[in-house]
């Protein structure tokens, strides 16, 4: 079945999702998920990219990055190919790890920016899954805190107010969470990030 011509962005910003090959978990444990967390670090590091907001779930992935047009299936073949092999060789698998190539929706509006990181964060919440897991496995962590992150997180606080401690607070409110400043040691998961 031949694919479909990708949907460029006028503002190079794009919500990128992959689900697994039979919709199976292949993030299997927290390394699982640490190690694709830092894939998406080292192409942020190495090839030029913003990245606003992600979330790694059992069987998928939300990421939501600016990258030029031309790079974005660079990014991401990247990405998913260094998985792969780090996923077949730990479990000794053997095929596709993922289901397809990846897709990718153009985000031209702040407001529809806006949405998609309240989305991308609160994809465990609605999955039934614990704070802690929203807390660890999405970018959620950097805009509550002072952590340092590889996440772009005041282009988006911005939309909110000037000062980031108020910013923080109304995007709490925005994702209809209570402000726990205490939970600082979880946020910033040991500066691993």
């Amino acid at each position: 079945m031949p694919t479909c011509a990708r949907e460029y962005s006028e503002t190079d910003i794009y919500h990128v999702f992959a689900r697994a090959n039979n919709r199976e978990k292949i993030f299997l444990d927290k390394s699982d998920k640490d190690y694709y967390i830092n894939l998406i670090k080292l192409s942020k590091d190495e090839l030029n990219i913003r990245v606003f907001a992600f979330a790694i779930m059992d069987n998928h992935i939300h990421i939501l990055l600016k990258a030029k047009r031309e790079d974005l299936s660079k990014i991401m073949k990247f990405i998913q190919q260094s998985y792969t092999f780090y996923f077949n060789k730990k479990y000794k698998h053997s095929g596709r790890v993922f289901g397809s190539r990846f897709k990718s929706k153009g985000c031209n509006d702040d407001i529809y920016l806006t949405e998609l990181v309240k989305y991308i964060h609160l994809n465990p919440k609605k999955a039934g899954l614990s704070d802690l897991y929203m807390n660890m496995f999405t970018s959620h962590r950097f805009y509550v805190s002072d952590c340092d992150s590889f996440v772009d997180v005041n282009y988006i606080l911005n939309f909110f107010s000037a000062d980031i401690s108020k910013a923080r607070i109304m995007y709490l409110d925005y994702l209809n969470l209570p402000f726990n400043c205490s939970a600082k040691d979880i946020y910033c998961d040991g500066g691993k990030h």
